[in-house]
């Protein structure tokens, strides 16, 4: 199969959001790696992990104790910091 992109990661972790799941093949520890790395906070970073891994919106905001709302938000943030880190713009869909 083939190999995905930063951009195809990226659409991964911040869409869909109501109630599906997402996720990059196993064999994309590199890129989880390098997206990883590009986020400073701590709860950030665990939604970018926990999208990476699957989780829904809905799953993410019971882990944090918060509303599905909140985890968009997060979401859309995550796309900006990733998207200014990268200098580029990775999808116009919104979460």
């Amino acid at each position: 199969s083939p190999r995905c992109s930063l951009s195809d990661a990226i659409s991964s972790i911040t869409g869909p959001c109501e109630g599906e799941t997402t996720g990059l093949p196993d064999d994309e520890s590199a890129i989880k790696r390098d997206l990883v790395e590009m986020i400073n906070d701590p709860t950030l970073r665990n939604v970018v992990l926990w999208r990476l891994d699957g989780e829904s919106v809905d799953e993410i905001a019971r882990r944090l104790d918060c509303v599905p709302r909140t985890v968009r938000r997060k979401l859309l943030l995550i796309r900006e910091i990733l998207n200014r880190e990268k200098g580029d713009d990775f999808g116009a869909s919104s979460p």
